[in-house]
């Protein structure tokens, strides 16, 4: 790697960080205001709107998006007929889309046995169109690694999107309020596009450019539907058996689990990707270093940061949402587990589809969507929230068991080393976080125990990096004697 390409690395990895945090910041922000000014009833009818555009944008999604990022063009030329019959092929299939949302408003909200999705399906079919408008010169920019225009227009957008959403649901508490900040961001997102970079795409077809993207995007494209079914269908089930009430607290509960999850998958995504990409031709160890350099201290800041918000849950659900929300808490111990898990099957995938092995991911993907879907709907029925929650923790471990078995083919003889360094940084968290429980269940202070958790854990994974190591030769040490 040269000097000048790891400044921009580290000039890109900068400014998506700057992003990020203030991204997340005003998520968190807008999360708490609208707990607040709107009820788990409101969130509910809300995610079951979002449930059904997501569901026809991802499962018929093409997967050119990422592929615009990996993808090598022999010209510019190529490059332009590709991009703008990408662009063509998504706004025809959105508007298509969006035509299908209206039809089949009213059978989808009799499915769910709410009458009062109809509008609300109908006024949201938009966001197909708006956001397929958005120029793919963003693209671009991740591909070229210039992430300061990508960075002000995402702050820019969240924060307008943040102050028309509050001051609707001020004035007007409804699901509107949520449907309406929704068109508003996606509409912000896509004349951001425009003003941040100077592509400017043409409705155009071009059957050689269409043919290959799919040929070479289809397996991400089979990822992208799977992760799907794995992330959202459970939404779909709650809201379905228990009611847009019950969804609207699982919801809530999801997003401050998910949200570290993908402040890091953001950042860490906008360069490894084209790292893996870049260094896949230079040999299985240095593949494995790139995986290890962002797997490694990935895992270990998620852990930093979810530690001490699973022993301090209750209070940090009392504190964005009150008391109205209190039943989310019991929920994040599960669904941060699945945080922890999902990011590492995230980074896994990463490199599999940057190297060109994306059908390993999509077969891993395909086994677990194929066995999430009866589980959850079975767990939901018997469990309510609970069971949805265990039943991705689960279905995630299956994910990290079935990419560790993938990335070992393109890692020969090294991903049980990457392995082992991801779990110094993962286990000792979960060792932390059920001794911190253990303390809290007999009268400890939540505040202390936290503080002390996280202190330990910093410890243990700064100080002593072979301490698994050095455990794991005790104990087989002590089964030799025994056996002996």
């Amino acid at each position: 790697m040269t000097v000048a390409t790891a400044t921009r690395e580290l000039r890109a990895l900068s400014w998506t960080a700057v992003s990020t945090v203030g991204g997340t910041l005003i998520t968190v922000g807008r999360a708490a205001l609208l707990a607040r000014l709107l009820s788990p009833d409101d969130f509910g009818l809300f995610g079951l709107v979002f449930f059904a555009l997501s569901a026809l944008s991802t499962l018929t999604d093409l997967g050119f998006a990422r592929l615009i990022i990996v993808a090598k063009f022999e010209d510019a030329g190529q490059e332009r007929r590709f991009l703008d019959t990408a662009w063509t092929a998504h706004l025809l299939r959105s508007i298509i889309l969006a035509v299908l949302v209206v039809c089949f408003a009213v059978p989808y909200a009799t499915s769910v046995h709410e009458p009062r999705l109809i509008p609300l399906l109908v006024v949201s079919s938009a966001w197909l169109i708006v956001a397929a408008l958005a120029s793919p010169g963003s693209l671009l920019l991740y591909r070229q690694l210039e992430q300061r225009a990508l960075a002000l227009a995402r702050l820019g957008s969240d924060l307008v999107g943040l102050l028309i959403t509050a001051a609707l649901a001020w004035s007007l508490p409804s699901p509107w309020v949520l449907v309406i900040g929704f068109l508003c961001g996606a509409a912000l997102t896509t004349l951001a596009s425009y003003v941040i970079h100077p592509y400017r795409p043409r409705f155009a077809w071009d059957g050689a450019s269409f043919q290959r993207g799919f040929a070479q995007s289809r397996y991400i494209a089979i990822v992208t539907a799977m992760t799907f079914v794995t992330t959202q269908v459970d939404n779909y089930l709650v809201g379905r058996i228990l009611g847009p009430a019950a969804l609207g607290l699982y919801l809530f509960a999801y997003r401050l689990a998910a949200l570290p999850v993908e402040m890091l998958q953001t950042v860490v995504n906008s360069v490894a990707m084209p790292a893996f990409a870049r260094h896949r031709d230079d040999g299985a160890s240095v593949l494995a270093d790139q995986l290890r350099r962002v797997l490694v201290p990935t895992t270990a800041l998620l852990c930093a940061g979810l530690l001490p918000a699973v022993l301090l849950r209750d209070e940090l659900v009392s504190l964005l949402g009150g008391d109205h929300w209190t039943a989310a808490g019991p929920l994040l111990v599960p669904l941060f587990l699945i945080a922890v898990l999902r990011c590492t099957a995230i980074q896994m995938g990463t490199l599999l589809q940057s190297v060109g092995r994306a059908q390993l991911d999509a077969l891993g993907k395909s086994v677990e969507a194929a066995l999430f879907i009866p589980a959850c709907a079975w767990s939901v029925t018997i469990w309510g929230l609970p069971g949805a929650c265990w039943t991705g923790v689960a279905v995630y471990f299956l994910a990290v068991v079935l990419r560790t078995a993938s990335v070992s083919v393109v890692l020969p003889g090294r991903q049980w080393a990457v392995t082992l360094d991801w779990a110094r940084s993962a286990l000792p968290a979960g060792i932390f976080a059920l001794a911190g429980s253990i303390a809290e269940a007999r009268g400890a202070s939540h505040m202390w125990v936290a503080a002390v958790a996280l202190a330990l854990y910093l410890l243990t994974v700064v100080l002593q990096p072979h301490l698994l190591e050095r455990v794991a030769a005790l104990v087989a040490r002590r089964a030799w004697t025994t056996a002996s």
